[in-house]
């Protein structure tokens, strides 16, 4: 790729960084979502990953011209952010980011079944014994649940130390019940905990945890135990006997240091409950591992893809339209009439910026939504963008767009307002041209906006921008760059866009997605800079392989602006030498997924705001967003896809960066601080590992 030189040859990476609002915004989750050293059994057995040749495989469809990006989320609301603070457009922003989170879980419960029998004593789990290990595991997940989970603990094989009394196939025990006012009981519970048992009683205590759980919502059971049953009836046939009841609800399983010869009996067995009871297996091996084994679970049984904001019922028209403040975000619902809100501009010639997210249910759907800022009183377009809603493939369960109201340098177009009037109508309809809309209404909707200052080099780039065109090549390319073969990060997804985990620019993280499952990520980018992100599966191992020749699922990979819309080129989701940015994962071959961005140049907002191309939403320095996705399957079907994900950022443009005003912009934020930064601090890595070609 060509590198361009624009306005200046300089450059001043910690000037201008254009700060949004959506910066505050951190990663909530649950303690250490940065994982050491656990992975899921599917991922373990494969081998070094590195070796394996990649596979990939032609795209089923073509995306549709007008779609934007499209890919997870479920109904998360009710949130308040009291957010006033100055933001220096000039500066980076060193504010901290790991503020308290306040977000509401889907309706769900989780029980956590502990094995207490005498083989828990054995001293083989990191230098100290087995029970050991579990009570420093279970203390460190209670200390890291949100206040909002609904936990409690059941312990089997705690009590009776005789193997011949008839009770010993009966000990099992719902030591703390279910709820979120519990954790100085769960502490209290996990101090009592102690190896005794004579027994091993999977099946009755599986029996016994499904009866603690509500027959309503998202119900998850984790068993974890470090033998096998010796009572009766089976257990794999007592998981499928409730995994027959036809409620949601998933049963995990953890095979706690039974990975040798002997204990193949064991792992076979919890592999065989989780496969019936619609969950996963997973191998520990001391404290440290069960930890983020737990921690993986809990987190994703509690908290599903999600949207956030304040409440915000639209007008009808522009007279009765609700005032949405810049640097707020809100929650609104699909109607069939077009629905109006006012944005009011503080500066003059500042940019306008609005974004929205939607997640669509189960079905096939052939719809879509616009979204388009106009003057208020004669409505003349300032931009316009729409979202199209096709079907619920795992690119298309999650659908975002972005416009801005951008300024304007050139005297004979002022007349347009778009640029100067210092209040613009904000219109969202239902159905476009080639829908109704009827599908999508009552579906929630997740808004962002922000006003960005006019930098006082603004008509710079836009002169130079109307003469020189965009700084790159007609076609952006992929910087080759490496996985980390020696990686041992392990990293929790976020849930959603608002408790996305940062991640280190370069290093490559260890983790896995279910199919139906949206995963999102941030990555910070600077101005002049392109993102690439790469999504390894590895061969799969022969469960797996199993699963998928019999579950056809495709994995998919975006990347998003702050505001939300993609700044990929859609011609980097065809195939090409690099892979796809969407893929059918193979079941005997490894699959790589590719997907890169524009680079981030503040001019890329005079692009045309309508269609295909996405450059002018790669306009915006600061947290960006990758999205990983899988097409969801039967609703009884799941199984975890293990994935190796490496993002990396490079600059591949030399030009001036904006020269924002030096006096700060007010944000009056009544939207919501809802993410939380996993290590309280803002990680950039230089990008200067990679080479152009």
């Amino acid at each position: 790729m060509e590198q361009h030189h624009s306005c200046s040859t300089d450059r001043d990476p910690a000037s201008a960084r254009f700060t949004t609002a959506l910066r505050t915004l951190t990663g909530m989750g649950l303690a250490a979502l940065m994982v050491g050293t656990f992975a899921p059994a599917s991922l373990a057995d494969t081998g070094d990953p590195e070796d394996q040749d990649t596979q990939t495989e032609d795209n089923d469809d073509a995306a549709d011209p007008d779609q934007n990006s499209e890919v997870g989320s479920d109904e998360d609301r009710d949130q308040d952010r009291d957010h006033d603070k100055d933001r220096d457009w000039n500066e980076d922003s060193d504010e901290d980011t790991s503020q308290d989170t306040d977000l509401q879980v889907e309706d769900s419960e989780l029980i956590l079944v502990m094995d207490a029998s005498g083989s828990m004593n054995a001293e083989d789990a990191g230098e100290q014994t087995r029970i050991a290990a579990a009570r420093e595991a279970l203390t460190n997940v209670v200390d890291s649940l949100d206040e909002h989970q609904q936990v409690g603990l059941r312990v089997f094989a705690g009590e009776v130390t005789d193997p011949e009394a008839p009770q010993a196939c009966e000990d099992s025990e719902l030591v703390v019940e279910i709820g979120d006012d519990n954790r100085d009981e769960l502490r209290t519970a996990i101090e009592d905990y102690q190896a005794v048992g004579a027994r091993t009683p999977l099946a009755y205590a599986l029996e016994q945890a499904a009866e603690d759980l509500g027959d309503e919502g998202n119900r998850t059971i984790v068993l974890v135990s470090d033998g096998e049953e010796n009572c009766a009836p089976d257990p794999c046939e007592a998981a499928q006997a409730i995994a027959d009841q036809g409620i949601d609800l998933a049963i995990h399983t953890v095979g706690f240091q039974i990975e040798d010869e002997e204990s193949e009996a064991a792992r076979e067995q919890l592999q065989c409950i989780a496969e019936v009871g619609g969950g996963d297996y997973f191998d520990a091996n001391d404290a440290e591992t069960l930890t983020h084994t737990l921690e993986r679970i809990s987190h994703r049984a509690q908290m599903p893809f999600s949207l956030h904001g304040e409440q915000v019922e639209p007008g009808t028209n522009q007279d009765n339209a609700p005032v949405l403040e810049p640097g707020a975000q809100y929650i609104g619902t699909f109607e069939a009439e077009t629905m109006y809100y006012r944005i009011p501009r503080s500066m003059e010639n500042s940019t306008l910026h609005v974004g929205i997210a939607t997640y669509n249910d189960l079905g096939d759907h052939y719809d879509s939504a616009e979204i388009e800022l106009t003057t208020m009183g004669d409505n003349r377009s300032c931009a316009r963008d729409r979202m199209g809603i096709w079907n619920t493939s795992g690119a298309h369960l999650f659908n975002t767009a972005q416009i801005s109201a951008v300024p304007e340098y050139d005297s004979e177009s002022r007349d347009a307002g778009c640029w100067e009037n210092d209040e613009l109508l904000l219109a969202i309809h239902s159905g476009g041209r080639y829908s109704e809309g009827d599908e999508i209404l009552g579906q929630e909707f997740e808004l962002v906006i922000d006003e960005e200052p006019d930098p006082a080099n603004g008509e710079d780039f836009y002169r130079d921008y109307e003469f020189n065109g965009l700084p790159w090549d007609d076609e952006t390319e992929w910087i080759q760059m490496e996985r980390d073969r020696d990686s041992d990060e392990q990293i929790i997804p976020g849930s959603s866009l608002n408790n996305a985990p940062l991640l280190e620019p370069g290093t490559t993280y260890d983790t896995d997605i279910l199919p139906g499952e949206v995963q999102v990520f941030r990555v910070e980018a600077d101005w002049n800079e392109q993102i690439q992100a790469e999504a390894f599966f590895p061969e799969p191992d022969s469960r797996l392989g199993e699963q998928l020749s019999q579950n056809y699922t495709r994995a998919h990979v975006d990347i998003l602006s702050p505001y939300r819309g993609s700044v990929t080129d859609s011609r980097s989701n065809s195939t090409s030498d690099y892979g796809d940015a969407e893929a059918h994962i193979h079941r005997q071959d490894a699959t790589t997924l590719h997907r890169y961005s524009y680079p981030v140049w503040w001019a890329n907002r005079f692009e045309a705001s309508y269609g295909s191309y996405s450059e002018h939403r790669a306009s915006v320095a600061g947290e960006h967003y990758v999205v990983i996705s899988a097409d969801p399957l039967d609703e009884n079907t799941s199984f975890t896809m293990p994935y190796r994900l490496t993002v990396d950022t490079f600059e591949v443009i030399q030009a001036e960066t904006p020269d924002h005003p030096e006096t700060p912009l007010e944000a009056e934020g009544q939207g919501e601080e809802l993410r939380q930064n996993s290590d309280g601090e803002d990680r950039r890595q230089n990008s200067n590992n990679g080479t152009l070609d």
